[in-house]
């Protein structure tokens, strides 16, 4: 059985840096992690007065179809059980 893709948090300020968005994308095409973004992502784009701005990343967004989480500590679970179930951590005495 594989284990699920890793879960890749981003913070608001990623999303607003585009520069950043290839290098996501091709991750994410990879099926190299998923990505995990917060309803605050949406407030804080939300806000914003630039409506252009607020569809680039609301596009951004969609096409790379994040898990939505109300917070992070279910991205933290599975990074702790991925830390802990690595072969250096198994075979510890």
């Amino acid at each position: 059985m594989s284990s699920p893709r890793p879960y890749l948090y981003l913070d608001h300020s990623v999303i607003a840096h585009e520069a950043h968005w290839p290098q996501l994308d091709a991750v994410v095409a990879s099926g190299g992690v998923r990505l995990a973004v917060s309803v605050w992502n949406l407030i804080e784009i939300g806000s914003a007065t630039d409506r252009k701005q607020q569809e680039r990343r609301l596009n951004f967004l969609e096409r790379n179809n994040p898990l939505w989480i109300v917070e992070r500590v279910a991205v933290q679970r599975q990074e702790i059980k991925r830390f802990l179930d690595q072969p250096f951590r198994r075979n510890a005495g």
